[in-house]
């Protein structure tokens, strides 16, 4: 199973604020302490002294772990969803997420597919062509969705999901 995101907790340092912290904190990390990945209020900036928890998100030595990881963390998205009552018929609403080995592709959620019951091996793998490809689910997808989030994709190589 692929790694999920780590939750750590910062203690502040005897209480001092977010920009005295940061101050030290460059000390040892160097110039651009604000740089990493967290959620939630920044624990070194301003004057922040309570202790805030932060998520990072894993690296992967191999693509198919990361992979497993972004469809796992895609399929409880919309599980979410599901569970909070968002179309739970299938019809409507898309998710998708970029393939990390091929990443011209993006898994979706198949089309009619209840969101309260998704599992990572119901999403569809699909180029840029809206071809759904074997890796994946060969299920149909949604057209809407396929139309909208293509475009996302294709437009920002950046982002990851939509």
């Amino acid at each position: 199973m692929a790694p999920s995101a780590i939750e750590t907790t910062i203690q502040p340092n005897d209480q001092l604020t977010g920009d005295e912290r940061a101050r030290q904190l460059r000390k040892t990390a160097g110039d651009r302490p604000l740089d990493r990945f967290t959620y939630g209020p920044h624990p070194i900036s301003g004057n922040q002294t309570d202790t805030v928890k932060q998520v990072r998100i894993p690296t992967f030595s191999d693509p198919l772990d990361e992979r497993a990881f972004r469809k796992l963390h895609a399929a409880a998205c919309i599980r979410w969803l599901g569970l909070n009552g968002y179309n739970n018929e299938g019809a409507g609403g898309h998710i998708t997420v970029r393939d990390p080995i091929n990443s011209d592709q993006f898994w979706i959620n198949p089309f009619c597919k209840s969101f309260k019951y998704m599992k990572p091996e119901d999403l569809c793998l699909v180029d840029e062509e809206g071809i759904v490809q074997p890796e994946g689910n060969m299920h149909a997808i949604n057209p809407a969705g396929f139309a909208i989030h293509s475009a996302v994709h294709q437009a920002r190589p950046d982002v990851i999901a939509a």
